[in-house]
């Protein structure tokens, strides 16, 4: 990770943070007064803080304090990158780990369960940008399970020993998108 992915992360965790206690309209003005030197514009970083699908993904996380909690940009990024559902990825964290609490024996980062637990990541980044390229076909060995499935496909390749799996996923990914925001603050529905 590179120093400026690295500084990004604290500040987009600092903000998270804050944005649980202020409204999302002093976001801006927090952010317009850092003057760390980064590659990333001040515009960008509010359009990144201010991502409502960010901010539900890591508030479903952080009301059960669970190891998520503050990586809600890194499913959005990815989800963006692989034109997947944002909801997807967290939704199978959730039922796979409990949201990172019940990760791989053998690594904490592997949050979903993937290749058996078998396959260690460096991070939960990772993890998530790892099992993204999977899930959207991008990675030649996995491709013909995933690629151009819809998610009903691509869930019935990804866990068809557990026949309720399919419903479970999608009854999270709805809790997810049901967070409601309102004035900065957030509420589960």
């Amino acid at each position: 990770m590179t120093k400026t992915n690295k500084s990004f992360k604290k500040l987009y965790l600092y903000i998270y943070s804050i944005s649980m206690a202020l409204p999302v309209f002093v976001l801006p003005v927090i952010i317009s007064t850092d003057t760390a030197s980064t590659s990333i514009s001040n515009v960008e970083m509010v359009e990144k803080a201010n991502d409502v699908r960010a901010v539900k993904i890591d508030a479903y996380f952080a009301k059960n304090k669970l190891p998520l909690t503050g990586y809600g940009y890194a499913f959005v990024e990815t989800a963006d990158k692989y034109d997947l559902d944002w909801r997807l990825l967290p939704a199978i964290a959730m039922r796979e780990s409990t949201g990172g609490r019940n990760a791989c024996y053998n690594d904490i980062h592997n949050v979903f369960g993937w290749a058996s637990c078998k396959k260690v990541f460096d991070s939960y980044e990772h993890s998530i940008d790892s099992v993204g390229a999977h899930l959207s076909g991008n990675i030649k060995s996995t491709a013909g399970y995933y690629k151009g499935r819809d998610i009903p496909g691509k869930l019935k390749r990804y866990n068809s020993v557990i026949p309720s799996y399919t419903g479970d996923i999608y009854s999270i990914m709805s809790k997810i998108e049901n967070v409601k925001i309102a004035g900065g603050e957030i509420a589960m529905k």
